[in-house]
């Protein structure tokens, strides 16, 4: 279960993403909103758990998801998403990382398995020039714009 804050009416929700680079290209995987059957596409990442430090959540979450061990990690920013989803409200505060998988063979493959639960998904190597268009639409948008300062 991640963090959540209590607000006026609502709950904030921490979490922690990992945008691992390839020749200008992240790595990104697709899920589909279980509420709207929307599809989107995300880094690999996930919520931060209570009394869990967003770097220690990342490396939590990228073993768990992928398998693999990182290094080199590095903080590039942290975002406030606020976006709606199937008509509810929905706010979080994003810790946006950058780091090396410790098995650099996993560069060489062009998809990667990724499990979250029960689902496995197949993360892919993408431009950002091409997630900035991209159908469906990549989440959270403003880590894009973190890798172009």
């Amino acid at each position: 279960m991640g963090i959540r804050f209590k607000g006026a009416r609502r709950l904030i929700v921490l979490k922690a993403f990992c945008v691992f680079s390839r020749n200008r290209e992240i790595l990104v995987y697709e899920k589909v909103d279980k509420k709207t059957g929307q599809a989107f596409l995300r880094p690999i990442g996930g919520k931060i758990e209570f009394g869990e430090r967003s770097s220690e959540a990342i490396q939590r979450e990228v073993y768990e998801e992928t398998g693999q061990k990182i290094k080199e990690l590095k903080l590039l920013g942290v975002l406030e998403n606020i976006f709606t989803q199937a008509g509810d409200l929905h706010h979080e505060v994003d810790f946006v990382y950058d780091a090396k998988f410790a098995n650099e063979d996993i560069y060489n493959l062009e998809r990667i398995e990724v499990r979250e639960g029960e689902n496995l998904y197949f993360a892919n190597w993408k431009s950002v020039n091409e997630l900035q268009k991209s159908d469906p639409p990549f989440v959270p948008p403003d880590i894009l714009k973190l890798l172009n300062q």
